[in-house]
Order: C-alpha cells, then structure tokens, then sequence
C-alpha cells in the first residue's frame, strides 16, 4: 500500500496529542493546575473587593497574586503552543511531500532525499486520532499518517488490521 501526504502542524500536533494523552495522571494534572488557577484568583479578588470596601490597606502581594495566575493561563494557553510551533519549524518537513510504503514487513518512508525502514516489531505502540494514526518508533519519535491520505475507508481499514496484527500496546478503538 503506497500512502503520500504533505507534512503540517496537524501532523506534529497529533504525536503531541497522544503523548500528552499517555502520560499517567494526566486528570489529576488538569484538576491541579484548574485548582491553583482559581484559588490565586478568589484570594486577589477577595482582597482586592476588600479594600475597595476599606476593609484593608493596600499590598502589592495581593494584586502580584492575582498577575500569577493569568501568567499560569498565558504559560499554557499562549507560551506552549508558541513553543510546539518553534519545535515544528525545527524539524523542517512543513509542507515536504511524505511518501509512505507500507508492507508485510513494516513501514518505509520517504521524504526529499531521505529514506527510512522501520520493521513492525520495531513499533513500541500505536495510537489512533480522530484524523491520523500514530505509530510510535520508541517513546521519543512516531510517525504521523493522517488519515487523509488512504484513499478510501477499505485501505484504512486494511492498515488499521495490519497495525493491530504486528503491533504491540497498540490503542486503537474497537
């Protein structure tokens, strides 16, 4: 099966996705960061109504409070994704042309001038979004097939059962 696509942000954003997706805790960490995020807020705007009520004098700490927790959203809400963005341009395959061989004995790619084969039991894990298949090489690299490239649901399916059948720790849904 002979698979091409031109590499985007949504091909990197995807890998990112399922890591995030894997790490343990991943609930809790949400709850946490929700959790400080609101109470660094009530306490600066408990104070801050407090003193416009002349129940208190004025601190710096109160108002520094409540700027720590719009640096918390603006860390993950804008310098996050500013950072996966520089990481993506760093790779340098935006818009390059991926041709992908998939066989019996694994997945062969091609990009430019660079070729790579990458057997089956070589794969540590599998992941399927709801637009791309992620297919990890070790905890570090995957590759990223979208799902636009199949030229109909037959071959994706074909390639989904070629996955479950040579994969292992694969997380694809039923």
């Amino acid at each position: 099966m002979k698979l091409e696509y031109i590499y985007g942000f949504s091909e990197y954003n995807a890998i990112n996705s399922a890591r995030q997706r894997h790490r343990k805790s991943v609930r809790l960490r949400n709850w946490l960061f929700w959790a400080l995020v609101l109470a660094n807020g009530a306490v600066s705007l408990k104070y801050i109504y407090s003193y416009y009520q002349g129940q208190v004098s004025f601190s710096w700490l109160m108002f520094a409070n409540l700027t720590v927790a719009i640096a918390i959203i603006a860390y993950r809400y804008i310098f996050v994704p500013y950072r996966n963005r520089q990481y993506y341009r760093q790779q340098m395959l935006s818009g390059k042309q991926i041709r992908l061989q998939v066989s019996e004995q694994g997945i062969e790619t091609q990009t430019d001038n660079v070729t790579a084969q990458y057997g089956w039991k070589g794969f540590v894990g599998a992941d399927e979004e709801a637009a791309h298949f992620v297919i990890w090489v070790n905890n570090i690299l995957a590759l990223s097939i979208p799902k636009r490239a199949f030229k109909d649901n037959g071959q994706m399916e074909e390639f989904r059962k070629k996955i479950v059948k040579n994969v292992d720790n694969q997380r694809l849904p039923a």
